[in-house]
């Protein structure tokens, strides 16, 4: 299932080298905690949508055990 919400990041965890473990305040689905694979290089554009206290567009899919955020694009 794919859910597509706005969102505010209200903590983030480095999981691994490039990874990030988020917990967003979302419209939809109220406090969710998921896995924004990728997301600690610069250059991808994953890095400044799921950063401390930044307002993005997600694209969430809830996998059998976790929730993984395949894309995030910055708001505000």
């Amino acid at each position: 299932m794919q859910i597509e919400t706005d969102g505010l990041v209200i903590r983030e965890q480095t999981v691994g080298e490039n990874d990030r473990l988020i917990t967003l305040l979302t419209r939809k689905a109220g406090l969710m905690r998921g896995f924004a694979r990728q997301a600690k290089p610069i250059r991808n554009s994953k890095t400044s949508a799921t950063s401390l206290l930044s307002y993005s567009q997600f694209s969430i899919y809830q996998g059998r055990e976790r929730v993984i955020i395949s894309d995030a694009r910055p708001k505000e």
